[in-house]
């Protein structure tokens, strides 16, 4: 069946039936097609049920992952083998992102994801103070230095790159914006768990760092990672401090062949810096922000 036909295929089929006519006026419906627990909500003398999880939007997500990981367009067909789903179910699914801009389909018929999601995914950093403040910044250090630069942000007990600015050398490693970041193993993780331990609580990525690998990050400031994460790459992170409090950290990642010796004290002393600068426009004080960046100038 050609992909136009689904669409019709379905409504002959009469796949939503229709609303109860006992239901509450008061319920949040999604006509039929969410499926999940619920959960109540307590009114005057009211009780309504909403549904906790869509099973469309979550199979919607599932869309976009696939999408995502491919790299690349897909057609139907694969979409559908990857998502181990029927066609009509998918061809359905996409018709609905394709309408909302999340999903594109080219003159091939393949589908990609859609710029709908770069203006969300730009209005959700918007509403980070964090990423404003710092861009000019790595900029200009990812300039400076030639390596890449980027933000790594606590969000729902998990680190998350928020902002990478890439480096000039030919050989560039660092995640993607949007990538989870593991904690033990990196830099900036080991200084959330050094300086704000309760936004990762829970983590199950936050155990097996020693206390003496946290006291150090403590006193220096900063803390560095060669090849724990990822072999081959040396990572240097340094903490963004709003009034005292970790809002973000700063982080410098290059091949291990470039960053060391006296390489490696100049990406401490720029990271550290960029940290100094952002934590200073973030809470208006010049104090702490000088302290750590002399601080580091010394090591």
């Amino acid at each position: 069946m050609r992909e136009q036909e689904y669409g019709s295929a379905e409504r002959s089929r009469g796949e939503h039936p229709p609303r109860p006519a006992t239901q509450d006026p008061l319920a949040l419906d999604d006509g039929g097609l969410a499926q999940g627990r619920s959960m109540r909500y307590l009114g005057i003398g009211t009780q309504f049920r909403i549904m906790e999880r869509s099973g469309t939007v979550d199979k919607a997500l599932r869309v976009l992952e696939a999408l995502h990981a491919a790299r690349g367009p897909l057609g139907l067909a694969e979409l559908s083998r990857a998502l181990k789903s029927p066609k009509p179910t998918t061809h359905r699914l996409l018709a609905s992102l394709l309408h909302g801009g999340v999903v594109e389909q080219g003159a091939d018929g393949r589908y990609a994801l859609g710029l709908g999601l770069v203006r969300l995914g730009l209005g959700a950093l918007a509403l980070v103070p964090v990423v404003r403040a710092a861009e000019l910044e790595l900029e200009r250090a990812a300039r400076e230095l030639g390596e890449t630069f980027f933000l790594v942000k606590a969000r729902a007990g998990r680190l998350v790159v928020l902002s990478k600015v890439e480096g000039t050398g030919m050989l560039r490693v660092a995640p993607d914006v949007g990538t989870e970041v593991p904690v033990a193993v990196t830099a900036s993780g080991r200084l959330y768990l050094a300086l704000a331990p309760h936004l990762l609580a829970g983590s199950p990525s936050a155990r097996g760092v020693s206390a003496a690998a946290l006291k150090r990050a403590r006193t220096l400031g900063y803390d560095v990672n060669e090849g724990a994460w990822i072999p081959g790459l040396t990572v240097v992170a340094a903490p963004i401090l709003a009034h005292g409090e970790l809002v973000s950290c700063v982080t410098c990642a290059g091949p291990a062949a470039r960053l060391g010796g006296a390489r490696l004290r100049d990406a401490i002393r720029i990271t550290c810096g960029v940290a100094a600068r952002v934590s200073e426009s973030m809470s208006g004080s010049r104090s702490e922000a000088n302290q750590r960046e002399s601080r580091a100038k010394l090591k």
